[in-house]
């Protein structure tokens, strides 16, 4: 129970401690870490197979939510088609226990996670901090 609370206490600092472009790779790193958790649970723990794919569900909405669509360009508009196709497909992954359909979106996650991590590299002109962040908590 300690730990537990440490746990969080430190993820509570380390979220609002972080820079914006941080906060979306601490999102991209739970959305991934979740679906992981949700393909080890199919089959053998539905319960938390649910549990997994509805945070990631979260983490997806709040990807879109902290979106600043306001700016000139199709960036903000497409990456906005492509968070509603995965949170779409999430839904649809936890209604019908579709592992495939995990796969696809934790592997998008990670394509845009690493992206994300070389612009923020780029931006920095450092390494971006790679260590995953557990949203469970």
């Amino acid at each position: 129970m300690k730990d537990r609370r440490a746990r969080q206490t430190y993820q509570k600092t380390r979220v609002q401690t972080a820079n914006p472009a941080g906060l979306v790779l601490m999102l991209y790193q739970g959305g991934v870490d979740n679906l992981a958790a949700a393909e080890r649970a199919l089959g053998d723990d539905g319960e938390m197979f649910h549990r997994a794919l509805k945070r990631a569900q979260d983490i997806i909405v709040e990807l879109m939510i902290s979106l600043d669509t306001s700016g000139d360009g199709d960036f903000a508009a497409n990456l906005m088609r492509l968070y509603e196709y995965m949170h779409h497909r999430l839904v649809r992954a936890n209604v019908e226990n579709d592992l495939e359909i995990v796969v696809e979106i934790r592997g998008i996650l990670e394509e845009l996670l690493e992206a994300w991590r070389e612009a923020a590299r780029g931006s920095r002109g450092e390494e971006a901090e790679d260590a995953p962040v557990d949203v469970r908590a």
